[in-house]
This record gives C-alpha cells, sequence and structure tokens, in this order.
C-alpha cells in the first residue's frame, strides 16, 4: 500500500472518529498526523500523531480508528508531559494500561498485542508507574547475582522511539479477552499470515516540555466533551480521564506510604490492609516490624504551598510516623535556608507542626544539614512547588517530592502530586 493510500484511510478514519465518537475526534483534530517511517508503529508528543507508513498498512480500518483514540488519549490524559524525568519504558506501559482499557470499555478494536489489566485500568498513569516500579525493585532485588538494570527514577525520558515503547517488553494477547491479568507475550499471529507479527506496543507516549501545552489541551478537553455530550455520545468511564487531566491528583498518600515501603527494611504486609485508614480513602500497609531508620520531612515555607496543602501533608506525616515508626523523624523548616528543626523519636507524639520562613526556595540547605548528621537517613520527603536551587549531586538516599504544581518532574528522586485545588 502507497503512502498516498494511507494516508487517505487514516484521514477517512480520524473523520469517522469526529461522526462516531466526537469526544476523541474534536480532540483529534488539534493533532496533525505525519507519517514517520523512523519509528516502529505509532506516537504522539502532545502535538502530532506520528506513525510508520509499513505498520499502520498492516491495521485494518477499525484498528485505525481505535489507534488514533488511543494516541489521542495519551494527549488528552496529558500523558506528554508528565513523565520527564521518568522510565521512559515504564512510564509508556503505565500509560498505555488505563488508555487501552478506556479505548476497550468504548467499544474500540486495538491490534493484538496491547497491555490489558483489570487492575490497572482505572488507576491514573502515576499510580500504575510505581506499582511497576515496586514490581521491578522486587523482581531484581530477586536476582541471585544481585545485579540491577535501571531503576525507575533518573531515566531520560528524551530516549530513542525504539527504546521507549509504550508497551514496552510485556503484551496481551487479543485484547477481546479483556478479563485476562496476563502481561506475558502470547502468540497472536494472524492465522492467515497477511499481518506482521505482534508489534512490542502499538504508540509511544514522547515528552513535550512546552509549559503551555497542558492547559492548551485542557481547554481542548473541555470543549471536545461539551461537543460530544452535546450529541449525546460522550465515552463511558470518561469521567476517571477528566479526573485525570482536570484534577489530576493522584493518591499521593498511598504513594507516599509506597515509597516508604521502598525505604524501609521492615516487613510491611500489603496483603492485611492497615484498617486504621481504610475508611479515610487510601490504602496503608500493616507494620510487623520495627526498624525503619531515620526519616527526614523538609517542608517549603517559601509561600508557595497553602496553608491547606501543608495542614494535609503535615496530618500525613504524622500518621506515617505513627504507622512506620522510624527510629527518627527529623522535621526541616526552609525558604532558602534552614529556618526551624524538630525532631521526634519513635515513640514521641506529634502534636503541632511551627513552620517558619518566606524567603525563596534553595533546596540545597536540606542536603548539606543532613549530610552533617552522623547517623545516615533511610529517606527524604519534601513538600514544595519544586521552584528552587537544586544540589548538583544527587544524594544516595531516596528522595519523595511532594509536589503542589502540575507538569514539573523533580530532575532526580520520585515525584507525588498534592491536592492543587485548595
Amino acid at each position: 500500500m502507497s503512502t498516498n493510500q494511507i494516508e487517505k484511510r487514516i484521514l477517512n478514519q480520524k473523520v469517522r472518529l469526529i461522526l462516531d465518537f466526537p469526544y476523541w475526534g474534536v480532540a483529534a483534530a488539534n493533532l496533525e498526523v505525519i507519517a514517520d517511517p523512523a519509528c516502529k508503529t505509532f506516537y504522539t508528543d502532545g502535538e502530532v500523531i506520528g506513525y510508520n507508513p509499513e505498520y499502520a498498512s498492516s491495521l485494518d480500518d477499525e484498528e485505525l480508528l481505535g489507534v488514533l483514540a488511543h494516541e489521542t488519549q495519551h494527549v488528552i490524559s496529558g500523558h506528554c508531559f508528565r513523565g520527564i524525568g521518568k522510565n521512559p519504558e515504564i512510564w509508556n506501559e503505565a500509560c498505555d494500561y488505563p488508555v487501552n482499557s478506556l479505548c476497550i470499555e468504548n467499544g474500540m478494536k486495538l491490534p493484538k498485542g496491547i497491555l490489558l489489566n483489570p487492575e490497572y485500568g482505572k488507576k491514573f498513569a502515576e499510580e500504575v508507574y510505581y506499582l511497576l516500579c515496586q514490581q521491578q525493585n522486587e523482581t531484581q532485588s530477586a536476582k541471585p547475582d544481585g545485579k540491577q538494570n535501571a531503576g525507575c527514577e533518573n531515566q531520560s525520558s528524551t530516549a530513542s522511539p525504539q527504546s521507549s515503547g509504550a508497551d514496552s517488553n510485556t503484551s496481551q494477547g487479543d485484547q477481546s479477552d479483556t478479563d485476562r491479568n496476563e502481561t506475558t507475550p502470547t502468540d497472536s499471529s494472524d492465522p492467515e499470515g497477511s499481518k506482521p507479527s505482534v508489534q512490542p506496543y502499538i504508540g509511544e507516549v514522547r515528552q513535550n516540555p512546552d509549559e503551555t501545552l497542558p492547559e492548551k489541551w485542557k481547554q481542548i478537553t473541555l470543549g471536545a466533551a461539551r461537543i460530544a455530550a452535546g450529541k449525546g455520545k460522550l465515552p463511558g468511564g470518561i469521567k476517571r480521564a477528566f479526573m485525570e487531566v482536570c484534577a489530576p491528583d493522584v493518591d499521593y498518600k498511598s504513594l507516599t506510604y509506597m515509597f516508604m515501603h521502598t525505604v524501609s527494611q521492615n516487613d510491611y504486609s500489603w496483603r492485611k490492609a492497615n484498617l486504621t485508614y481504610l475508611y479515610q480513602g487510601f490504602y496503608a500497609p500493616s507494620l510487623t516490624d520495627e526498624s525503619l531508620g531515620p526519616i527526614v520531612f523538609a517542608n517549603d515555607c517559601s509561600g508557595s504551598v497553602s496553608d491547606f496543602q501543608m495542614g494535609e501533608a503535615f496530618n500525613l506525616i504524622k500518621r506515617l510516623h505513627a504507622d512506620t515508626r522510624p527510629e527518627r523523624l527529623t522535621i526541616l523548616h526552609f525558604d532558602d535556608k534552614i529556618n526551624n528543626i524538630e525532631v521526634y523519636e519513635r515513640n514521641d507524639l506529634i502534636d503541632k507542626m511551627v513552620p517558619i520562613g518566606t524567603g525563596g526556595t534553595d533546596f540545597r540547605p536540606i542536603f548539606e544539614q543532613i549530610s552533617t548528621d552522623d547517623s545516615p537517613i533511610a529517606g527524604l520527603i519534601i513538600l514544595t512547588d519544586l521552584e528552587g536551587t537544586f544540589p548538583e549531586i544527587q544524594p544516595e538516599y531516596p528522595v519523595l517530592w511532594l509536589c503542589n504544581k502540575r507538569n514539573v518532574t523533580a530532575p532526580f528522586g520520585q515525584t507525588v502530586y498534592l491536592d492543587t485545588r485548595n
């Protein structure tokens, strides 16, 4: 099939998307579709949808329609703007689970070999990302030779397209079997031999650093939703996608507990929930041993964090201290310097926090203060908007950034996003 022929087929499906699925169709109208033989399948960067002509020719019209919706949903969900600083393969995989689930839920046909998992399908991409990272860490720690591959963080998101496929090396068989929870490759070759073998992924999410695009796409998404709703064609399950792009505040409490789990030597049991906090809307592990080392919480007092957000973070830290019982909790209140230090031992009660500071933001004093302590820490949690001066050298201990601003990522460590609506 010639390039002109496949281009015409894609254009026809783009028009059909507007008519039959206006939510995706109206949004896709804002994305230029270009032929790119250098890519393996499809990709999007928030401005274009690129495709490999040979691969696109191997798809039937229904699959082309589904892939266009798939790529458009990646942009709608902000996946092209939220993965900077993350491992690109794992981020692509994490983004594909909810997007594929949404497409299949609305009757789309996707190429064979896609990722489907009921456990991940209704989660935000960041949450799936950290779950996948946790699985990878557990797998690597179990290796007899002790060798590990690249971790989840500090991986360039500008890797070559071929090295960061959306579905990585794990794939689902025929997507019609949506209840399966497998992530190992299955033989889904075309029995008639008319199509090439299953591709490792059907589309790549490329990161775009343009800071204007997230807000632009939020407005495009709202407009597309209004048009689709007016026609009675708003896709099912779209409320979940709306939450991701318009109120994209993942359950940071659960993610913070996951972080504590990874830095702890304790035997946490994620199979046995801490019932104290289940009713509050987030899942916390039970603790069976006391061996968690010192933890540091750094509180940005420069004025960029609201009182509400600071209070929410403080309540979370109190729960973490009571639940995980670190050897010591040190709270550093900082702006461009350390203004106040609070220290709590394992059995202390934390009544209140005394934030002090109004200046600019410099993260370096935090790490300098920690380096003066002879006792190594198990991990560092920082509440901030990520606008400040970072240290040139990455610390050896784990760092979790609780950020109240979307679409920014710390240069190292894990970034989790707070509720920014207050």
